[in-house]
């Protein structure tokens, strides 16, 4: 009993500073901060009766039963009294006048009834007998009314907590939810095991303050609502993504499917060109089916890079790995841009590491257009000087990192173009640049074929001293011929 004893008069100090405190800086806060003033009120004046009770019995001093009959009441009143608040605490916090007038008509009626089992008590003794020396025997309702009518009252807290969850917050719900567990636990222990154990106002003091931190302080409760509102932004946001995503599939697949309608017909304008370019002898019905057929291929490219484009957004492009020869890859690009290079008056110039495995497993059509890309952008960005293809390979075992590397002496990038360079339908070149760039598809597509392969792709620029593209790409090595003795080979 001394130990308990101790434990109950150690909180009486931290009540009383919390009650001060609530007294001088919440006073005016409104009615669920009013509600907890009192509640935190009731809970010291209970433990300090709670101790006075403890201190008079211990003492076992010779006086009239009614006067320890009247002490045990009054301590138990209080701390009956002490539950009710708690509840009227939470209630408050339901922001409902109806709710809260019919709330409080019944817990006065329940108040009434715990007072009228005690009066009756002195009459009939059903709750609690005592001699003149403090010594207690129980009724049969002493149970009932001294811890089962508190639990009652708090269990009922949180039945009105679950009933009205809407109303109150996550922090909220778990606060008050420890404090009743916290209660709950410590009264089951007193009913179950220990009826004389006197620290279940220690445990309100701990219920009042993690209340107090938890509920009442203006920071908390600012720190809560800005973690409110971020759930309610993070929520906000998944849910923009999503609308997001489902706009640039829509998107995507529009453009995928005007791509393909609009290829039929260009594809008919192209062999009817063809035709007339094979079959008219005028010269200037030649010279405009030659604008037609250039102009034509422009926009078929445009069309395949669109499309290319759209696939890659929705997930629908797929690698097709194959057994294939780099050296053929390189010998068509190098064809291809020899002829574009010629016309411009530029050089192109090319350079293979001598010891670069020729028989490759890897996507050969993507790492084709891959260079063709990083080449014609090259060719076209580039008025006087030249162009030069270098490919070298980092070999382990069966495993090689292929490095491609494109440079040219053309009008450069600006610096703070650079990082939108990859950017769909964004078109970088110099300030003096003039020349047609395009749809600003190259190099978007370009990025995201060499990801999709599992590479990656820097570049480095001047203006008006050319560009250099790098491009690492891993690629399986399935042969010991090198790309020197392929193209040997095909010379012969």
């Amino acid at each position: 009993m001394d130990m308990n004893f101790y434990l109950e008069a150690a909180v009486i100090p931290l009540d009383l500073l919390l009650c001060v405190y609530l007294r001088i800086k919440y006073r005016d806060k409104g009615a669920v901060n009013r509600a907890f003033r009192h509640f935190a009120y009731a809970v010291l004046i209970s433990t300090v009766l709670d101790v006075l009770f403890a201190a008079n019995f211990n003492l076992h001093a010779q006086r009239p039963a009614i006067y320890y009959l009247t002490i045990d009441m009054i301590t138990h009143a209080a701390a009956f009294l002490a539950t009710i608040f708690f509840l009227l605490y939470v209630i408050a916090y339901l922001n409902n006048e109806e709710a809260g007038r019919n709330l409080n008509l019944i817990i006065r009626a329940v108040m009434a009834s715990y007072l009228f089992f005690w009066v009756l008590n002195y009459f009939t003794g059903t709750i609690v007998i005592y001699d003149e020396y403090g010594y207690y025997s129980e009724g049969v309702m002493f149970s009932a009314v001294v811890f089962i009518a508190p639990v009652a009252v708090l269990l009922g807290g949180v039945v009105l907590m679950l009933f009205h969850r809407e109303k109150y917050e996550r922090w909220q719900w778990t606060a008050l939810f420890v404090s009743f567990a916290l209660s709950g636990f410590v009264f089951a222990v007193q009913i179950l095991f220990y009826r004389n154990l006197l620290v279940i106002f220690f445990i309100a003091a701990l219920c009042l303050y993690v209340m107090f931190f938890c509920l009442e302080t203006p920071m908390y409760q600012q720190l809560a609502g800005h973690m409110d509102g971020l759930e309610d932004a993070q929520v906000e946001a998944r849910r923009a993504l999503g609308q997001a995503e489902e706009e640039n599939r829509r998107k995507s697949e529009f453009l995928e499917n005007m791509s393909r309608e609009i290829s039929v017909p260009m594809g008919s304008i192209l062999h009817l060109g063809e035709r007339i370019l094979k079959e008219s002898m005028d010269a200037e019905v030649r010279r405009c089916a030659v604008q037609i057929d250039n102009a034509g291929h422009h926009l078929m490219t445009m069309i395949g890079d669109i499309l290319d484009l759209s696939q890659m957004e929705n997930g629908k492009l797929k690698l097709e790995p194959v057994r294939y020869h780099l050296g053929r890859v390189l010998m068509e690009a190098e064809t291809a841009t020899s002829t574009r290079a010629q016309a411009k008056g530029i050089l192109f110039d090319t350079h293979y590491a001598p010891t670069l495995p020729d028989e490759l497993y890897g996507d050969e059509k993507r790492l084709a257009q891959i260079i063709e890309c990083l080449l014609d952008n090259a060719v076209k960005y580039t008025s006087a000087g030249s162009v030069q293809l270098s490919v070298a390979g980092k070999r382990h075992y069966d495993k090689m990192h292929l490095h491609i590397d494109v440079t040219d002496t053309g009008t450069g990038i600006r610096e703070d173009a650079l990082p939108h360079l990859y950017d769909p339908f964004y078109r970088a070149g110099s300030e003096t640049d003039t020349e047609d760039r395009g749809a600003g598809l190259t190099l978007a597509i370009t990025k995201m074929l060499v990801e999709l392969m599992g590479g990656t792709i820097d570049v480095m620029s001047s203006v008006g001293k050319g560009t250099t593209f790098h491009v690492v790409l891993p690629q399986e090595v399935r042969g010991d011929r090198t790309v020197s003795d392929y193209m040997k080979e095909k010379m012969i």
